[in-house]
């Protein structure tokens, strides 16, 4: 049985509640130490954080993948907050975005440099010299939700995907992690989320991939080449209308259809994208 088999995730946002964010520049990851004995006695077994590595701390979009940002801490002080972490036995689970990044990513500068003859211009979305972006590029791409300042990548693109399965197995050998939620993972190429299973396992065999899908065949997603499990959006859903409704009838009846697959999946009762569970229940 795996660490991650009925395990309980507390998933902190650092960019929320570090106070360095309000000017104290002595606060920033030894604040969430501060977290771990509370977790514990919680009966917590993991912590999902992030993002650690966007320039905005409350938003995706990474710039640079081998950079924690400064306003989170220094790389030693990462690796002693997962030290202390699992010294507890609480797992430290990344929440990253790999659909896209930002326009500080070292690819899209060599893009705006070079033009046609970047030899990163297979690794973005739609990519077109004859027109200009709407930030004043010389060339148009593909956004992530019509954000310019978040330009998709092509995952399907071999040479980016290995680029960033080498990221992310860099992660594992400087700060031990112990496994990666995947933001946005509908949008992740099935190619990739093989390659980053197999890498991932390879070095940590326990390694936790964990999918966020609202749309898509789910067993496509969770298997033992993909991920090993999804946040269970319908599930939420069900759970909350059964307490406000005082009915079970449905939520039985979802649990029902394909109760190994619901066994699998990540059953929350709230995430940053929903409102907190005491305000979603009426009573």
């Amino acid at each position: 049985m795996a660490w991650y088999d009925g395990a309980i995730f507390y998933q902190i946002l650092p960019g929320a509640v570090l106070s360095t964010l309000s000017g104290d520049e002595n606060r920033n990851i030894k604040e969430l130490e501060e977290y771990l004995p509370y977790l514990k006695v919680l009966g917590c077994d993991g912590i999902i954080l992030g993002p650690v590595f966007s320039k905005n701390p409350l938003q995706y979009g990474t710039g640079d993948f081998r950079q924690i940002r400064e306003w989170l801490g220094t790389e030693e002080e990462f690796r002693g907050f997962v030290e202390d972490a699992h010294g507890m036995g609480i797992r430290v689970v990344l929440d990253v975005a790999f659909p896209f990044c930002d326009r500080s990513f070292f690819a899209f500068q060599d893009l705006q440099e070079k033009g046609e003859a970047s030899p990163y211009c297979n690794w973005f979305l739609d990519l077109d010299f004859s027109k200009s972006s709407p930030m004043g590029d010389s060339f148009s791409y593909q956004s992530f939700r019509n954000m310019p300042e978040h330009p998709l990548f092509n995952l399907d693109n071999e040479e980016l995907r290995r680029y960033l399965v080498e990221q992310v197995k860099h992660w594992i050998s400087a700060y031990d992690i112990d496994g990666l939620r995947l933001a946005y993972s509908e949008a992740v190429d099935i190619h990739f989320q093989k390659s980053l299973r197999y890498f991932s396992s390879q070095m940590k065999p326990e390694f936790f991939l964990l999918g966020e899908q609202f749309i898509g065949e789910l067993t496509r997603a969770i298997n033992t080449e993909t991920l090993q499990s999804l946040a269970n959006q319908e599930l939420y859903q069900g759970l909350c209308q059964a307490f406000n409704e005082k009915n079970f009838y449905d939520l039985a009846q979802r649990i029902g259809k394909n109760q190994e697959l619901t066994k699998q999946m990540q059953l929350f009762l709230e995430s940053p994208n929903t409102h907190r569970i005491a305000t979603v229940l009426e009573e």
